[in-house]
């Protein structure tokens, strides 16, 4: 694991103690770390969907990348 991920991990288990705890009383996420988990993993699915949407490319389908490449290979073949 790089530094970043470390910390990005750490700091999703951090705030999921501190939220599962706030919501059902302290010592809550200790006794059920299957609610840690899966705050985390929704923390981790939720910004990889933010880094999918923020960038041009990424929200663009397979099918229309196979026709952006078709249509400029015909294009080359054309000249």
């Amino acid at each position: 694991m790089v530094p970043q991920q470390i910390y990005c991990a750490h700091h999703y288990m951090s705030k999921a103690i501190s939220a599962i705890d706030e919501t059902f009383g302290e010592g809550y996420a200790k006794a059920h770390p299957e609610l840690i988990g899966s705050f985390m993993l929704t923390a981790g699915l939720v910004d990889i969907s933010q880094v999918r949407t923020d960038h041009p490319l990424m929200g663009c389908s397979f099918d229309g990348i196979v026709d952006a490449l078709q249509s400029i290979a015909e294009r080359m073949a054309a000249k």
